[in-house]
Parts: C-alpha cells; structure tokens; sequence
C-alpha cells in the first residue's frame, strides 16, 4: 500500500484547524513529560519509549545527531511536512574512531489531520507504524519539538503493534501522550481512542504496506555521508 495525500482546499483547512485550536485545545501547563528514561539525552523531550526499540523527541541539530548516532540508532523517522535532516545529519560530529549506519525515512504529516481528514491521517500512522516495525532498531522518531505529532505516533505504536486497547491502556496512553507540553485538541483524542477500535484494520494495513527504501547515512573516521542512489522524499 503507498499513501497518498489529496487536500482539495488546504487554505481552509489551516483555518479550520487553527479556529479548533483556539476553541477547544488546552496545553499542558507544567511542561514536565511521563518519560521514565530519557538516557541523560541533551535532545528536548527526548525519551526512550521501548529499550533498545524506539526513543521519541525533538528535531535534532549536529550536536544531537551526534549524539544519537554515537548512542547507536539504527533508524531516524522525521515526521516533519516540509524540513529535511539530512544536512544537519551529514555534519554530525561522530566518534572518529568508530564506523555507524543509520536508515533515514520521511513520514510527511500535519497536525490538522486528525481533525479533517481522518482518512489521511490514517496513512500517515500506517506509513510510520510500518517504518518503525520492519526497520533496524533502535528507531529514533521526531517532529519539530517532539510533542504532538511524535507523540500521535508513539500512542498509535503503543495502540496497534503493542496491542494496548483496554480503557485502562488507553486512558494511560492519552495521559502519558498529554504529559508533553504542546497543544492537544479534542479531535486528537478522538483520533487517539479511534485507532483502538479500528486497530485490526490498521495493523492488516501496516502487514501490507509496501515500504519505500530508506536513506541510508554511513559514518566513518568521523564524518557522515548519505547514499547518493537512495532517498527519503
């Protein structure tokens, strides 16, 4: 299955989003998260979801590529719409004395969605879920400050491949996705509980969903180099 995003007004729906935001979405005001390991991490709102699995957070810069490619991430998955990693990624001062590989994906979403396009969003958690199950492990997942995209994605990870469906799980799981500072509407909960009830349709669509090749960045004597023949876009 590929996906394929087909927004006939755009405009309007950045208005209908933005209106749904001032209307019904709170923030988190303590701005403290439920992470219970964030491994000394200098990435902001930088956790480790599952050992040696999946870690979630912000957008790295050189240093903090650095640092997770010398903490031994296999895969990155920037969720971000328009802004790539690769540059930054390339200029990541590594150990010069060890040699790394990392797998690179793209999994281009919007927040709105969840609110107007259900349909939409549900290939975009597809495409992230399939990533994140075939891939090499640890896979390190990101938007641009780590909340409410990453954090859609982890609950949705914790939902279909974790097979987490109970009211309890799912009360746990929204709480834990809110304890990130950011702006969390009622259509993203909505969205959130949803997956659960249509998790059997959604895991049959990540068992078909035929994955793109990654990027794929090799480090070596301290610098970094993406394959000319593969991309992420």
């Amino acid at each position: 299955m590929k996906r394929a995003h087909a927004f006939v007004k755009p405009n309007l729906i950045v208005i209908v989003w933005l209106f749904m935001q001032s209307a019904v979405a709170s923030p988190v005001t303590n701005g403290q998260s439920s992470c219970l390991n964030n491994m000394a991490s200098p990435i902001a709102n930088f956790c480790e979801v599952m050992a040696n699995e999946l870690w979630r957070g912000a957008k790295p810069d050189k240093e903090a590529s650095a640092w997770l490619i010398n903490q031994g991430v296999k895969t990155i998955i920037n969720l971000e719409l328009l802004h790539d990693d690769l540059d930054v990624i390339r200029h990541a001062g590594v150990n010069s004395s060890n040699s790394y590989t990392v797998d690179y994906f793209r999994v281009k979403t919007w927040e709105p969605l969840y609110a107007v396009a259900e349909s939409a969003a549900d290939q975009d958690v597809i495409h992230f879920l399939a990533v994140a199950r075939q891939a090499k492990k640890p896979v390190y997942v990101h938007c641009r400050a780590g909340e409410n995209r990453t954090g859609v994605m982890v609950a949705a990870y914790k939902i279909v491949i974790e097979n987490n469906t109970s009211d309890a799980d799912i009360t746990d799981i929204i709480s834990e996705m809110q304890s990130y500072k950011g702006f969390w509407s009622d259509a993203t909960t909505r969205y959130i509980k949803g997956l659960a009830q249509r998790r059997d349709e959604i895991i049959r669509a990540v068992d078909s969903y035929e994955l793109e090749p990654p990027t794929t960045i090799g480090c070596h004597n301290g610098k970094c180099e993406s394959a000319p023949d593969k991309t992420a876009f």
